[in-house]
């Protein structure tokens, strides 16, 4: 049993729109929403003032955050396709990207909290760290909406 198997069905969109509209909106917010919060965390003020190691691993995130949020922009994209032709596949390609956004999210909060630790100057960034838990609890819920509506596809 997989992790995608595991996650709850809905029988609506956000308790009042059918699963088909309800996975059309979010595969465009999809298009949209990830990469600005994860581009949000990526030029936090700490993080971009950072020099050494620290600095290094931020590079490389940071291209692992235009990775993924060009991933997510394709299967986007293929999943409104995926729906009006009725192709399943689509959507299992759009829960793993959803899922790979949500991984790169809770990176840049752990860089965050880790560089908090080593650099005093630094503040504990709580609503980076808060709305990023709330992006990651939303995005989950999304993604258990197209898993949803892939089982009527």
């Amino acid at each position: 049993m997989s992790l995608i198997d595991k996650l709850p069905t809905v029988e609506k969109c956000c308790l009042c729109i059918n699963l088909k509209c309800g996975t059309i909106l979010i595969a465009i917010l999809g298009m949209f929403s990830v990469g600005i919060g994860a581009a949000r965390l990526l030029t936090h003020d700490c993080l971009a003032a950072e020099r050494g190691t620290l600095a290094n691993v931020i590079k490389i995130y940071a291209y692992a955050v235009a990775v993924v949020q060009i991933l997510l922009l394709i299967t986007s994209i293929i999943l409104i396709i995926g729906v009006i032709i009725g192709n399943r596949t689509t959507a299992t390609w759009f829960i793993y990207a959803g899922f790979a956004a949500i991984i790169v999210l809770v990176i840049g909060v752990i860089l965050l909290i880790v560089n908090r630790l080593v650099s005093s100057l630094c503040p504990l960034p709580l609503i980076e760290i808060i709305s990023s838990i709330v992006t990651c609890l939303v995005w989950i819920y999304f993604i258990a909406v197209v898993k949803s509506y892939q089982s009527e596809m």
